[in-house]
């Protein structure tokens, strides 16, 4: 079924694929048929209600120029608009970032680095960008894995970062034989007692 609501190029391209191999021994009457029949949407069947569709090639260059190539304007909004994921590295969203890019050929590593850093949503991240030397994005990847913020929801240390000040040594004696807590190092007592 192909869900024309959050349908994405990726999804759209898989979904005609699958079709295409699954329907491959049916007539074209069948095939358009069976076609519209796994359209969910209201994208979709506006798209279907607006044309007279006969033949599977025509069914073919229609859905691709629908749904499988995207202008630079809607790539540029899709470039604009992409925010970091939870849970995603910030190498994986630099890729990312980075593919748009190329698919419109926008080579500047400048703005390329701002698009990352507005896509940013963890604002521990965006911080430490904006204080480090980075300049690029492979740069970016190379200072926030230095600062060990390699993914948004990751090892945040708990509190302010800063350690407690308990130690968990074990408890000893001095010569004396006098009991010293491994905790606090206070001697005359211990945790046992």
């Amino acid at each position: 079924v192909f869900y024309s609501d959050t349908a994405t190029m990726e999804k759209a391209r898989d979904f005609w694929e699958l079709f295409e191999a699954h329907t491959a021994h049916l007539p074209d009457q069948s095939r358009l048929l069976v076609f519209h029949q796994k359209l969910k949407g209201s994208p979709a069947e506006r798209w279907w209600n607006n044309f007279t569709i006969k033949t599977f090639a025509t069914l073919k260059v229609r859905f691709h120029n629908q749904f499988l190539s995207r202008t630079a304007d809607e790539l540029w909004e899709r470039l604009q608009t992409t925010k970091h994921e939870r849970g995603e590295s910030v190498e994986e969203w630099g890729d990312r970032v980075s593919d748009l890019c190329d698919s419109l050929d926008y080579p500047n590593p400048q703005m390329r680095y701002q698009l990352f850093r507005c896509g940013l949503r963890n604002k521990r991240m965006l911080a430490t960008l904006v204080s480090g030397p980075a300049r690029d994005i492979p740069e970016a990847c190379e200072w926030l894995l230095a600062k060990e913020m390699s993914r948004s929801g990751g090892n945040a240390p708990p509190g302010n970062g800063r350690p407690r000040g308990i130690r968990m040594g074990a408890d000893s004696r001095t010569q004396e034989g006098a009991p010293v807590c491994g905790r606090c190092g206070y001697v005359g007592h211990s945790r046992e007692t």
